[in-house]
């Protein structure tokens, strides 16, 4: 006896495949929620040494949900409810919590402060958010975001690799980035470079105004050995402090002209009055205050178009116009 084993058909090879990868993709989405779901319980443990293995997991995922859990972890906004232990972003509103959450930032409701915990940090813990949030800013699709990130980096150079800000740095298009990585990667090299590297690192640096680039050139002049690292180092240091000297007289200039200003306009308003009236009358110098503390009213009502607010005040400033 004799079996004929037919092979399978097109359409059933097909189903057999689509089922393969609903599997596979079922059983990745259920680890990655119980990896989630775990990484939650350790982030409302309140162990610190729990609280920093969430805050490695939260670093591994780039999505926005864990850029806004670090966030507010380090603003220190992020609570949980007590009886159902969901994490979710605190703003205290007079004697009552709105909670938000976190994915979404949706109002979940107003609770009184013994409904929520605080999910506390520490210093180590801080110092890893910020690293962690300063590498995505510098990943950010926006240039502006990535400059101000990219601003920050010499003062953060020990919570960051300076490998991965080389790696950046191949990657960035922006020049005004680009400058800001070279110089962090030049301030970190003088650490530990010596030689023709450390002063190729020096001649970089001569000219920038970051007070934290003048405190690193001062600190290695004074333990460096080699004359000719020694020479870079004065001639980048003093061109740093001729070029404050040279802001600090256009600074000067600036202040002084605006209190000049200020001083003729006094002066011309008593000249004047006292022309007409043959006296002195000082009422002038009350109505340029009550226009300052007008402009500065209707700036506080307009914080976010402080331009637009003068042009606002003007009108008002003009009701305190005496009437003839």
């Amino acid at each position: 006896m004799s079996f004929a084993c037919n092979p399978p058909s097109a359409s059933a090879r097909l189903a057999a495949c689509a089922l393969t990868a609903l599997l596979f993709v079922l059983a990745a989405s259920a680890q990655a929620q119980a990896l989630t779901d775990a990484d939650m319980q350790r982030l409302t443990s309140r162990s610190l040494s729990d609280r920093d293995q969430a805050v490695d997991a939260l670093a591994q995922d780039d999505s926005d949900l864990s850029t806004a859990l670090l966030r507010a972890l380090l603003d220190g906004d992020l609570y949980y409810v007590k009886k159902t232990k969901k994490v979710v972003i605190a703003k205290l509103e007079g004697k009552r919590y709105n909670i938000f959450d976190p994915e979404s930032m949706k109002l979940l409701g107003d609770v009184n402060k013994r409904a929520v915990a605080k999910l506390s940090t520490n210093n180590s813990i801080r110092q890893k958010i910020r690293g962690v949030l300063d590498m995505r800013e510098l990943s950010s699709p926006h240039a502006e975001i990535r400059r101000k990130a990219a601003a920050g980096m010499v003062s953060k150079l020990g919570q960051i690799d300076p490998s991965v800000l080389q790696d950046r740095l191949a990657k960035e298009t922006d020049s005004e980035v680009r400058e800001h990585l070279q110089v962090a990667l030049a301030v970190s090299t003088l650490e530990t470079a010596s030689g023709d590297e450390a002063l190729k690192a020096v001649r970089l640096l001569k000219g920038n105004m970051n007070p934290e680039v003048l405190q690193v050139l001062t600190d290695l002049k004074e333990r460096a050995q080699d004359p000719q690292l020694k020479k870079a180092i004065n001639v980048a240091i003093q061109g740093i402090k001729a070029k404050a000297k040279i802001y600090g007289v256009f600074e000067t200039i600036f202040f002084g002209a605006g209190l000049g200003a200020v001083l003729v306009l006094a002066a011309i308003g008593l000249a004047i009055t006292f022309g007409v009236m043959g006296v002195i009358n000082m009422a002038h110098g009350e109505l340029i205050m009550l226009g300052a503390y007008t402009t500065y009213v209707i700036q506080q009502l307009m914080p976010q178009h402080i331009g637009a607010s003068l042009f606002v005040a003007g009108p008002w400033r003009r009701c305190w116009r005496p009437s003839a």
